[in-house]
């Protein structure tokens, strides 16, 4: 049986009963009579929006589909939540990664559930940002020896977002409202670990004197985290892919066919010195500890 047919079929039947059954029945009553129409709407929108996140997850499993699998209950229960309203394709590229990320041999892994929940806590602006930095990343610092998962390494990975970049990317509109929208981003992302909380921008002139000399203009330096690359890799339905091999060469990450990316921001890692040796100690110090345990087993 098709197995996309078969997923559009149970979203069907489950946006129906909802629809009669909690809206009409349980809260507006006789009142019914008078908007079933708009109702019947309602739900057959919801309906496209959840047939085009299998749509989007098919192409993303692309020949693994034909490889026997399942997904977990609990993943599909959130896809078809949070699916229905995804009426934004960044939204929905998502959800449509993390259920072709969970489809997985006997369907026990629902790992995607966490990766859900970080979905539905950002907004379409946090959810760009985070696709462009990330994207960006790739694109610049393909087969680069970095990792993320290495202190001093994540922050050489680190790239300046141009406010001409945000804007093209963005397109709120005016100057005004883009900066009101980088911060909501930003803080956002920062705040569930998606980016380093150190993110910072201004004008120019500030720019140029504390991060790089080259930067002729205003914008925001942002530094990728572990949690940051491991939600992009879902994003994209590569859920046992290492973070730490983010960047090899192997790992391949088309674009979004309806996300389109204008331009790219500029690599500007951190050149400290003082704070790169620092952490390298620590994080020797903490490659050795864990050699020395384990030799010790």
């Amino acid at each position: 049986m098709d197995e996309l047919k078969t997923a559009t079929d149970l979203v069907k039947i489950g946006a129906a009963a909802w629809a009669s059954k909690e809206v009409a029945g349980k809260l507006l009553g006789p009142t019914f009579d008078y908007i079933g129409g708009e109702i019947r709407h309602f739900a057959e929108k919801c309906n496209v929006n959840i047939t085009g996140i299998f749509a989007r997850a098919k192409r993303k499993l692309g020949e693994r589909l034909e490889e026997s699998g399942a997904v977990s209950p609990r993943v599909l229960r959130h896809v078809i939540d949070e699916g229905a309203f995804c009426n934004e394709a960044i939204a929905a590229e998502y959800v449509a990664g993390v259920l072709a990320a969970a489809r997985v041999e006997g369907g026990r892994d629902d790992r995607g559930v966490a990766y859900l929940a970080v979905i539905r806590e950002l907004s379409v602006f946090q959810l760009r940002v985070h696709y462009l930095v990330y994207w960006s990343i790739k694109k610049l610092l393909n087969e680069h020896d970095l990792s993320v998962a290495i202190g001093y390494q994540a922050k050489q990975m680190r790239i300046f977002l141009s406010d001409k970049f945000i804007a093209a990317n963005l397109e709120v509109g005016t100057i005004d409202k883009t900066e009101v929208i980088v911060s909501h981003s930003l803080t956002g992302l920062a705040r569930l670990d998606l980016i380093d909380a150190r993110w910072w921008g201004g004008p120019a002139e500030m720019l140029r004197e504390s991060v790089e000399p080259t930067i002729l203009e205003g914008g925001y330096v942002v530094t990728p985290t572990m949690f940051g690359v491991e939600l992009f890799l879902w994003a994209h339905g590569l859920p046992d892919t290492h973070i730490a091999d983010f960047l090899r060469k192997d790992v391949f990450i088309g674009s979004l066919p309806d996300v389109p990316v204008a331009g790219l921001p500029k690599h500007a890692p951190d050149t400290s010195a003082t704070r790169q040796r620092e952490q390298q100690e620590i994080d020797e110090f903490v490659q050795r500890t864990i050699a020395e345990r384990q030799r010790d087993r």
